[in-house]
C-alpha cells in the first residue's frame, strides 16, 4: 500500500512539475514574441519620429526667424507664415499615414 501511495505521489508530482514547466516555457515564448513585436513597433515609431521631429524643429526655427525679422502686423509676415505653414504641411504629408495626417492637420489647425 505504501509503495502504491509513493508511486501515486511521484506520478502526481511529476505531472505537476511537467505542467508547470510547460506553462513556464509557453510564458517565456509568449514574452519573447511580445518583446520582438514591441521592438519592431519601436523601430517603426523611431523611423517615423525622426522625420517628424526634424520637420517640427525646422518649422519652429523658421517661425522664430520670421517672428524676429518681420513685423507681425504686415502683409509680408502673413504671407511668410502662410508659406511656412504650407511647406510644413507638405513635409509632414509623406511621413504620416492618412489618419495620422488628419489628426496632425486638426492639431496644428492647418486644414
Amino acid at each position: 500500500m505504501k509503495n502504491i501511495l509513493k508511486i501515486a505521489l511521484l506520478t502526481v508530482t511529476f505531472a505537476l512539475f511537467t505542467t508547470v514547466s510547460t506553462a513556464q516555457s509557453t510564458a517565456k515564448e509568449d514574452a519573447m514574441v511580445q518583446t520582438k513585436e514591441l521592438q519592431e513597433m519601436a523601430k517603426f515609431e523611431m523611423d517615423k519620429f525622426k522625420p517628424v521631429y526634424e520637420a517640427y524643429v525646422a518649422y519652429n526655427r523658421k517661425l522664430e526667424s520670421i517672428d524676429k525679422h518681420i513685423d507681425k502686423t504686415t502683409m509680408a509676415y502673413m504671407e511668410a507664415k502662410a508659406k511656412l505653414d504650407e511647406k510644413f504641411k507638405n513635409d509632414m504629408e509623406p511621413v504620416l499615414n492618412a489618419e495620422e495626417f488628419k489628426v496632425f492637420l486638426k492639431k496644428e489647425k492647418l486644414n
